[in-house]
């Protein structure tokens, strides 16, 4: 039995066709390939047409097309060989699963007004330079390495801890009273939060010197 590649004409086969056969040829890879059934379905949905009416009367699309000419001139530079192994790839089930699967998280992102956060983010040179020099910075790449031992650090936080944390950040933010002199702490002392944070204090630093040994 003969492959579906075996029985493609060859390429100077296909220059010296009459144009019907160059046409027919054409359909036939799109049908090899799936694309016809897919197009066929799309022209079938009336929402689908529709959009696709609106995508072919887009700015970007009349900008896609005047830059056709010069598309097909840089695809006319291209091995024949190069062309079919990019064929081959995109007839990849595999491919095709995924491409399918990403065009879905792309749409559903869309329908949530993620897209034009995204495209609000890439318009803002400022801030697209921003990010771009944190991804090149030798930090980020050291921080996604112990980025796992962050995470397991923080899943072995139980919320008594977190909230004990939360606390003291809010007494940070709190204006406090200078204590001056030992008579001071001692007086400080006799309060019984003073006394069981000053327990808590402690054992952190007991803990903090048993490290160093």
């Amino acid at each position: 039995m003969k492959s579906a590649r075996s029985s493609t004409p060859d390429i100077s086969q296909v220059r010296a066709a009459s144009p019907e056969e160059k046409i027919r040829h054409l359909f036939n890879n799109l049908d090899r390939l799936g694309l016809l059934d897919v197009l066929i379905g799309a022209t079938s949905d009336g929402d689908t047409v529709a959009k696709l009416t609106s995508l072919l009367a887009s700015d970007e699309m009349l900008s896609l097309v005047a830059k056709f000419p010069e598309i097909l001139k840089m695809l006319s530079k291209m091995d024949p060989a190069t062309i079919s192994a990019i064929f081959d790839v995109f007839s990849d089930s595999g491919l095709q699963s995924g491409l399918s699967k990403f065009a879905q998280i792309i749409s559903e992102m869309d329908r949530r007004g993620m897209m034009e956060l995204a495209l609000g983010f890439l318009r803002d040179e400022q801030a697209f330079s921003y990010v771009v020099r944190v991804f090149s910075d030798d930090a980020f790449f050291t921080l996604l390495l112990r980025l796992p031992k962050f995470i397991e650090t923080l899943a072995n936080i139980d919320p008594q801890t977190m909230n004990t944390f939360n606390q003291m950040v809010n007494a940070i933010k709190r204006e406090a009273q200078p204590v001056r002199g030992s008579l001071s702490i001692m007086r400080e002392l006799r309060d019984e939060e003073v006394a069981a944070g000053m327990g808590r204090v402690l054992a952190v630093i007991k803990e903090l010197g048993h490290s160093e040994k």
